[in-house]
């Protein structure tokens, strides 16, 4: 982090955040009024009312005789929370009136929390909103006497305190003034009660999220229906803070209101919560509730017709919802219900309209709030720049994390303290941190999904999700995977592409709940993670024997393996890394029970280690990359092995045969490698990575599973025949969207659509097509440079529906400049959503290379069919649905009818460089003779 530019970010951000003051109010209500009109009567009356309810209230017959009055004024304006206007007739013929609401309206938009109150007393409010009536008549005056640019600002903020929420006599009450009066004080209280609620103290970031969540999801302005919108996410993230601001800034806006808090708790019964809002919607602190279901029945009966803002916070029973009446037909017109929780799935029913998840800060906000709370102030103090980064870095983004900590390290004096203060929170994490992200854990329904939780938190963040669960699954009665579903539902773990990522200190949380079980005696907890701890129940020989989760990686020291006699019920072991291990591979044997097993970078060469692992019946995964053995000894016999990795094995030459239970098998990057075996025949293979062998001629026997495979990786692989290239492309299905990728030089002739470098595939849906399951995408890539990364991006726009997706398949690393790829995969359209008669466009290109270093896209082709694949979990695809850009209308009428391609290269497959001069060899040549006519994968459309 560049700490000097996020020094004067955070600045700059403090700035602007304090453009709006804050003020400790001296009055809660200010009365503007026409005093010949109204203030013997009216608002006498009103000021009365006002006062009788306990509501400092100033009018002008306060002022003392001797004082400026205009000054007195301004100032008692400034210092009032809410003002309450008085529209009467007369009311514009008075300068010093009108005078008066433009300071008003001008301290409203300056005062953060400043509320105006308009009352339309024998007026009609389009009367002051239009300037007409005996509005008009006062203005025409004012028009021959008076400044013009001031009676342009007094029609301005004539026509804005008219749009304001208010009270009309002539539509309400049937005029009587007093019932009149009552409502109104209502309000005033109502209003007051919501100014009450606490405004987070520095809310770095907040304004930006409350106009993002206001605008795209609450549109209190806009739509006249009734919408109901959720807030999920994390304990500490904010969610309550964003409601607060939210309710604080548009609670004005609507004729009644209610928070209700911390609903999760229990510390207030369904009743009280029932008569809560009853009571803080209608004003009526005297309703009384008996029964949850007569309180259900009172909600939907008595607020039916209020437009009403309501906000649950801290749900985690959808039940609740239905005791609060939460319902579209409970509430009036353009009422907002938001509901705040940290587990989506009590969102995930029909009467949610949107969801929103909370975010954490950016690192530029996480520093300005953790300043604030350290140093007071918007920065931190020089010296501890760095110190504070690193602060940032541990909380994650978290608010709650960066105030706790802020505060704490805000009496630590000295850099030296700090340093320890922090080394001890990443150890022992702080209490409050701990108890509040440990309210996810607790509500957990079951000990069996709280154990998946222990054991993601320990072992297996950042690893790949689907060798995750077959770990997790082979080591339970139940189904893991569901179980991981609840854990992303409830905001304690996350997918990040393939692989299962979460927060350090929700990670830290599930750790400590397993330190805390033995604090003292390390070896009796139910799973050991800390280098420290293991290494002292090794050194004792304490290992309990229950153990089935042992990680020893990089252990740079370890000599020798322990004695794996003791540890019968053992299921996971990692010494990626222990490169110095040179005894005790022989007690591999006594693991009957090892279903994982990484030996990663561990410097093995010698072919006896290598032959004990044919012992290891149960296993299911086993990791052996980058590792010196020059072969495997045969590898059939282990019937429950579903994963092989061998990525980097530069001396490996062959590969021997293989169990059927294979499902998945990556030897990337072996250079050597000449040999593969023939797939047996019943063989269950899915997934097959052999990127950069550029030894291998042949996979055998390869050509009978692609119909049942969903990834094939051998580009690179420039000793492949052009007959193995060829049976490839007439076969692939490509089922799902892990892709076919090739060193190969253009697009396959089935595929209709084809477009060029910088250009877009624009296709018309034939309208024809009942049912459309995937749109299949192909490219054919290149780089001018080795050894360039680069993620695709799949740019689809349907310009008939307005919708854009963003779509990331695949991750490459190019290791040969000039050679072209091609990449073959489906996206699935249960996403895209494509219906007959769209049109769209497709764009591909890379993003995240460097720019003198870039992946270019040479062709892209496309089609589409009626039938659907069936979609793994094996490979994560990010959809990302982006706004709709104005400038994909633009030539609407264009032609989309585009000519059946026809390749202008001879040469069609050539492994050899793009647009190279070079003679292609005669197995390449073959590569082209072969027509489109002699296979159909998929149900072509016509060309139009």
């Amino acid at each position: 982090m560049n700490t000097s530019s996020l020094a004067l970010a955070t600045a700059a951000a403090a700035g602007s955040s304090s453009s709006r003051r804050s003020n400790r109010w001296k009055y809660e209500v200010f009365l503007s009024f026409r005093g010949e009109d109204t203030r013997t009567g009216f608002t006498d009356h009103l000021s009365l009312a006002l006062s009788s309810a306990g509501i400092n209230t100033f009018i002008d017959y306060e002022l003392k005789k001797g004082e400026n009055i205009q000054r007195e004024l301004d100032r008692e304006i400034e210092g009032s929370r809410i003002a309450v206007v008085v529209f009467s007739k007369s009311y514009a013929e008075s300068r010093y009136c009108l005078r008066e609401l433009s300071m008003i309206m001008r301290c409203r938009e300056d005062q953060e929390g400043k509320v105006v109150y308009p009352i339309f007393y024998d007026v009609d409010p389009s009367e002051v909103r239009k300037q007409s009536g005996s509005f008009g008549e006062a203005f025409k005056k004012h028009e021959r006497d008076e400044d013009p640019n001031e009676v342009e600002q007094w029609r301005k903020v004539l026509k804005a305190s008219a749009d304001l929420v208010g009270q009309d006599l002539k539509t309400t009450a049937d005029r009587r003034e007093g019932v009149f009066i009552h409502k109104v004080v209502g309000d005033i209280i109502g209003l007051l009660k919501t100014s009450d609620s606490k405004e987070a103290k520095h809310s770095v970031g907040i304004a930006f999220r409350v106009e993002e969540f206001s605008t795209k999801y609450l549109d209190v302005e806009g739509s006249h229906d009734v919408q109901i919108i959720g807030i999920w996410g994390m304990g500490g993230i904010g969610k309550t803070t964003l409601a607060r601001t939210f309710y604080s800034t548009y609670h004005h806006s609507f004729r009644g209101q209610c928070y209700l808090e911390e609903v999760r708790s229990k510390k207030k019964s369904m009743v009280s919560l029932q008569e809560q809002l009853l009571r803080d919607v209608l004003k009526r602190p005297d309703i009384k509730i008996s029964s949850v279901g007569e309180g259900t029945k009172e909600i939907e009966k008595r607020l039916g017709s209020m437009k009403v803002l309501i906000v649950v916070d801290d749900i985690d029973d959808a039940d609740q919802l239905d005791e609060l009446a939460i319902e579209h037909d409970s509430f009036g017109p353009g009422s907002r219900i938001i509901l705040i929780t940290r587990d989506e799935q009590v969102l995930n029913i029909q009467k949610v309209d949107k969801k929103y998840k909370a975010q954490t800060m950016t690192d530029e906000e996480a520093l300005e709030l953790l300043s604030w709370h350290a140093f007071g102030n918007h920065c931190p103090d020089e010296e501890y720049i760095e110190l504070a980064t690193d602060v940032v870095d541990y909380c994650g983004g978290l608010p709650l994390a960066l105030k706790v900590v802020g505060r704490l390290l805000a009496t630590k004096k000295s850099k030296s303290i700090w340093k320890s203060t922090l080394d001890k929170l990443r150890n022992l994490p702080h209490g409050k941190i701990h108890e509040t992200l440990r309210l996810s854990y607790d509500g957990l329904n079951d000990d069996h999904v709280k154990g998946v939780f222990l054991d993601i938190s320990h072992f297996f963040i950042n690893r790949v999700g689907t060798e995750v669960v077959a770990i997790l699954d082979g080591c339970s009665r139940f189904c893991v995977e569901s179980e991981i579903r609840t854990l992303e539902d409830r905001c304690l773990l996350d997918y990040d592409f393939a692989l299962i990522w979460m927060h350090d200190l929700i990670r830290d949380m599930g750790r400590e709940i397993v330190r805390a079980e033995c604090a003292m005696e390390p070896g009796k907890r139910s799973r050991l993670w800390h280098h420290e701890d293991v290494t002292s129940v090794l050194r004792n020989e304490s290992l309990p024997k229950k153990l089935k989760f042992l990680y020893l990686d990089h252990s740079r020291n370890l000599t020798q393996l322990p004695d794996f006699s003791k540890l019968p019920h053992l299921e996971d072991l990692s010494l990626n890394g222990c490169k110095s291990v040179s005894g005790g591979y022989r007690l591999f044997a006594q693991l009957k029970m090892l279903q994982y097993l990484d030996l990663e970078d561990c410097n093995i060469t010698d072919d006896a280690i290598l032959e004990s692992l044919r012992s290891l019946s149960s296993l299911r995964i086993l990791i052996l990359d980058g590792n010196g053995f020059n072969r495997l000894p045969t590898l059939s016999g282990l019937s429950q092995l579903k994963s092989l990795y061998l990525n980097h094995c530069t001396n490996l030459q062959a590969i021997p045969d293989l169990p059927t239970s294979l499902h998945s098998l990556e030897a990337n990057y072996c250079t050597e490698l000449e040999i593969m075996p023939s797939l047996p025949e019943m063989s269950e293979m899915l997934e097959l990575q052999l990127k950069d062998c550029r030894k291998l001629k042949d996979i055998p026997n390869l050509d009978n599973f692609l119909c049942k495979m969903h990834t094939l990786h051998v580009e690179g692989c420039a000793s492949l025949t052009a007959t193995f290239k060829e049976n490839i492309l007439l076969k692939w299905k490509g089922y799902t969207i892990g892709g076919l990728s090739l060193s190969v030089n253009d697009i396959p002739r089935w595929l209709p659509y084809v477009a060029r470098e910088d250009e877009t595939v624009e296709i018309v849906v034939p309208p024809t097509f009942d049912y459309i399951g995937r749109l299949v995408v192909c490219i054919i890539y290149s780089s001018d440079n080795s050894d360039c990364t680069g993620s695709l991006c799949i740019h689809v726009v349907n310009r008939t529906q307005r919708t854009r997706f963003h779509i990331w398949p695949m991750e490459t690393t190019i290791t040969a400049s000039h050679e072209c790829y091609l990449w073959l995969g489906s996206l699935t359209n249960k996403k895209l959503n494509l219906k007959g008669g769209d049109k769209v466009r497709v764009h591909a290109d890379f993003i995240e290379t460097e720019d003198d270093h870039q992946i270019k896209v040479k062709k892209t082709g496309v089609d589409i069919v009626e039938w659907d694949f069936v979609f793994t979990n094996r490979t994560k695809v990010d959809y990302k649905r982006v706004p709709y850009e104005s400038d994909e209308d633009t030539d609407e009428e264009e032609d989309y009818q585009t000519a059946p391609y026809e390749s202008d290269e001879e040469e069609d497959y050539q492994t050899a460089p793009c647009e190279s001069d070079e003679e292609a060899s005669d197995d390449d040549k073959e590569l082209s003779n072969y027509s489109s006519d002699e296979v159909q994968p998929c149900k072509r459309f016509e060309v139009i």
